[in-house]
């Protein structure tokens, strides 16, 4: 794959040399290994956006759904509780 573009990143010295060594591990050299890393970076992130649009967001935005649907019930039942907290207060 041709790779036409440059981006220049600065490392500390002893992630520089352990990066250098992983990519002598990996028979790759360090400039190889650092557009994999990226690329794969950047594919997963957009995986994992893709994913979060397609199936978190939306059972995010049902569950909200169910339980604005389900507020008059709750506060009805809240109305009840405090009705009959104040019943028995006055008992005592």
């Amino acid at each position: 794959m041709a790779r036409d573009e440059r981006i220049i990143i600065r490392l500390r010295a002893d992630v520089k040399e352990e990066f250098q060594d992983m990519a002598e591990q990996m028979g790759m050299t360090i400039s190889a290994l650092g557009s994999y890393v990226i690329g794969k970076f950047v594919v997963d992130h957009k995986r994992n956006r893709e994913l979060q649009e397609k199936m978190i967001m939306p059972a995010v935005n049902e569950l909200v759904k169910m339980i604005a649907d389900d507020m008059p019930n709750k506060l009805e039942f809240l109305k009840f509780i405090e009705e009959l907290s104040g019943q028995m207060e006055n008992k005592l």
